[in-house]
């Protein structure tokens, strides 16, 4: 812990480098100021500027910049809105082209087949989507034991259920 006289002896110190600091600084600045009266010309400035691989451009040179980058900014938005357009008269045009294709096939049911057979050849025939759909519906109404044999014709319109209804009737 410092004394009231050491307090004071540390600030002294201080007040004395600080003030021959400032003298040396004062009298010795003769060779900055000689450089700071140095004339800067726009012509060095911009040379400068270049050598630090910069951009130099003239008000009216910016200016012109910035209303390009508006009209193609417009051009853009032209061009996205004419693109929506093109999108929306293809799905347009695509909704009214698109047919769907009906698939159909013949199955004939003989002793010993299963459901979960059925629907393998349902499901490669592209008559139904999911097998595991057509065995659901199955196992949720208990319809396992219903199974009827004989042959049937099927297509992709008709719904699990019609075709169950078809199998079990």
């Amino acid at each position: 812990m410092l004394t009231k006289n050491g307090l004071r002896g540390t600030a002294a110190g201080i007040f004395v480098t600080t003030s021959i600091f400032t003298g040396a600084l004062y009298f010795n600045n003769s060779e900055t100021t000689a450089e700071s009266t140095e004339v800067l010309t726009e012509e060095d400035a911009i040379e400068f500027l270049e050598t630090s691989e910069f951009v130099v451009s003239t008000n009216e040179g910016y200016t012109s910049l910035i209303e390009e980058k508006k009209d193609l900014e417009a051009r853009i938005q032209d061009l996205e809105a004419d693109e929506a357009e093109r999108e929306e008269d293809d799905t347009h045009t695509d909704e009214m082209t698109d047919t769907k294709t009906v698939y159909q096939t013949a199955l004939v049911v003989t002793p010993g087949m299963t459901f979960g057979e059925i629907a393998g050849i349902l499901e490669r025939t592209d008559i139904i989507e999911d097998r595991s759909d057509f065995n659901d519906y199955i196992s949720n109404n208990n319809l396992e034991m219903s199974l009827k044999q004989g042959e049937f014709v099927f297509d992709s319109t008709m719904s699990i259920g019609e075709i169950i209804g078809q199998l079990t009737s």
